[in-house]
């Protein structure tokens, strides 16, 4: 008996008619495109979302920024207040990283610094040479920086173990330096300078 709905009851058993199995066949097609759609959409979605955390716009600096603040916002890493600083950040051109590096030797103290390299390979061979130039044989690279500020704290008078820190702020960089050496007597800071990035027109 023909229900219908595109169906055909006999007996017990209910069997649909070609109509009614072309539909149903379109149907399954129309949900399996759906989701296929739907997948595609959220790998690209998913790609998207990727891209646009691994780098920042154009002349928005990105390391240490997350967020992509550009550098003029109150709530940027990179901002400086002051209206000659901020005469610049809305000057037209892109940001580039700067680099700095600390070398000592650990036998006597001897250190070489730098800061506003433009790559990690420049500051550290330029460290390493300061160190030498100023007495060191044995000098090796403590570590490197950018785009931030970075400060050591020693015991009085030099020698000895050396702590340091690297924070946006160089106030921030000497607290976490000066934190680390409590225990020291007379720790204080012998070491404080920044490498920001620089605003290339």
């Amino acid at each position: 008996m023909f229900d219908g709905l595109g169906a055909i009851t006999s007996g017990s058993e209910t069997l649909l008619s070609p109509i009614a199995l072309r539909a149903k066949s379109h149907l399954i097609v129309d949900i399996l495109d759906m989701r296929s759609h739907t997948l595609v959409l959220l790998i690209w979605t998913t790609l998207a979302l990727g891209a646009a955390h691994a780098q920042c716009a154009p002349g928005i600096p990105s390391a240490a920024n997350p967020g992509c603040i550009p550098p003029d916002q109150a709530d940027s890493p990179y901002y400086q207040d002051g209206p000659e600083v901020q005469a610049t950040n809305q000057q037209v051109g892109r940001w580039v990283d700067r680099w700095g590096a600390i070398s000592m030797e650990s036998a006597t103290a001897i250190a070489g610094t730098v800061e506003d390299q433009p790559s990690k390979k420049s500051a550290t061979e330029e460290s390493l040479r300061r160190c030498s130039t100023n007495g060191g044989r044995n000098c090796e690279l403590l570590f490197t920086f950018y785009n931030q500020c970075a400060a050591i704290a020693q015991g009085k008078g030099g020698g000895g173990p050396v702590n340091w820190a690297t924070a946006m702020r160089s106030d921030e960089a000497e607290y976490d330096a000066l934190s680390r050496c409590r225990s020291v007597a007379g720790c204080q800071i012998v070491y404080s300078r920044c490498s920001r990035p620089e605003l290339i027109k």
